[in-house]
């Protein structure tokens, strides 16, 4: 099965399955306290999840230990059959100060890196 899958969905296909199973499960999680990150996710595809198709992603929160926040996603047709299912990890930073000050300056390095590849340096 899995290498049927494998060769009906081309890799370009595949990250934007990934990236739906990806996104929803950090906004099922609890935001009001700050920065969290991805620590894992794991996802399995049962059936091609077809482009130009309508689907139903569902996401929702599993849990919370401390830090870590758990939360899960799928994906299914419009007529209720399950694509893929996906379980992430979630992580609050320890230090939410330091770590918004370490992607503000990442943030500006790549936007100092994009303009200098666009005028040609």
């Amino acid at each position: 099965m899995r290498a049927a899958i494998e060769r009906e969905i081309t890799i370009e296909q595949l990250e934007f399955v990934w990236a739906a199973l990806d996104r929803p499960t950090g906004w099922a999680c609890e935001l009001s306290g700050g920065p969290i990150v991805l620590g894992r996710l794991t996802a399995r595809i049962d059936q091609p999840v077809r482009p130009g198709q309508q689907h139903i992603i569902t996401a929702w929160r599993l849990g919370q230990d401390g830090r870590k926040q758990h939360s899960g996603c799928t994906i299914s047709t419009t007529d209720g059959e399950l694509l893929a299912l996906s379980q992430a990890l979630w992580i609050a930073p320890q230090n939410p100060t330091a770590f918004r000050a370490m992607t503000a300056s990442a943030d500006s390095a790549l936007s100092r890196s994009s303009r200098l590849t666009r005028s040609g340096r």
